[in-house]
């Protein structure tokens, strides 16, 4: 199943893209006024991921090259947006499931290529400062998960033979490993890496924030929102006393290419 905003023809799309690349610049400027270094995590559709799964639907010509035009203009901008879409397309080769079949979401094992690629580029761009610290993640039960796609088939309760199947989501969990005295934790209130998004980095079913911990070596402060889409959570971040207070040494925005022409 697919979500149709990677698919319909948004009116004013192309205003609306040039508008939020706008918008990007203004954040990037805000942030560096700061000292903040931004990095954009870049979420390409699912339908980028998984064409063979299209059947007749074909995406409306807006979407056509939105994540390869997104990528140039950061370029651009010189904002540092490591390549998810790659990455992503590798681990599928190699037999993993990196978006959920009837969610408009990742996998836990697809958000954690995503981390492994930002912790990468981060390291080599923007070493963080203070002591590295050792995160382990878990695997826990794995229970069916409802996609958010089937909320939208109007089947359930009565005709619930007649809807996909639920599928299996294995939760993870990330908490810091054991360490000898108070090695591990920060000396002072510094936020090394913070992280602003939608869904994919809000919800605890991908563990996005804590393949971030791990591969980063690093706390990170997460101010993703469900629902909110990209932006909102950016600006209301931006006006909060954490923002001005104890700005962090990184910024990771998570910001799916399907909301750029919105």
């Amino acid at each position: 199943l697919f979500s149709d905003e990677e698919f319909k023809p948004w009116p004013n799309a192309e205003q609306n893209v040039a508008g939020n690349y706008a918008l990007v610049e203004g954040v990037r400027q805000t942030l560096k006024a700061h000292g903040v270094k931004l990095v954009m995590a870049v979420v390409p559709s699912k339908v980028r991921l998984y064409p063979e799964h299209m059947g007749d639907a074909r995406p409306a010509s807006i979407h056509a090259d939105l994540y390869r035009d997104f990528h140039a203009q950061l370029a651009a901008s010189q904002i540092i947006a490591p390549d998810l879409l790659g990455p992503l397309q590798q681990a599928k080769q190699g037999g993993a499931q990196v978006f959920l079949r009837t969610d408009t979401h990742w996998t836990p094992d697809g958000a954690q290529v995503a981390a492994q690629q930002l912790a990468a580029a981060i390291g080599s761009q923007f070493p963080l400062s203070g002591e590295p610290q050792q995160f382990v993640t878990e695997a826990e039960k794995t229970e069916p998960h409802n996609g958010d796609l089937r909320l939208f088939l109007p089947l359930d309760p009565l005709f619930e033979n007649l809807m996909p199947p639920k599928e299996p989501l294995q939760k993870r969990v990330t908490h810091l490993a054991e360490t000898k005295g108070d090695d591990a934790l920060f000396s002072d209130s510094e936020t090394p890496v913070a992280l602003v998004g939608t869904s994919y980095s809000a919800n605890p079913n991908w563990n996005f924030v804590g393949a971030l911990k791990q591969a980063l070596h690093s706390d990170v402060v997460s101010y993703a929102e469900d629902g909110h889409g990209p932006i909102l959570p950016m600006l209301s971040y931006l006006k909060s006393d954490d923002f001005k207070n104890s700005p962090p040494q990184v910024l990771i925005w998570e910001f799916p290419e399907r909301y750029l022409p919105v």
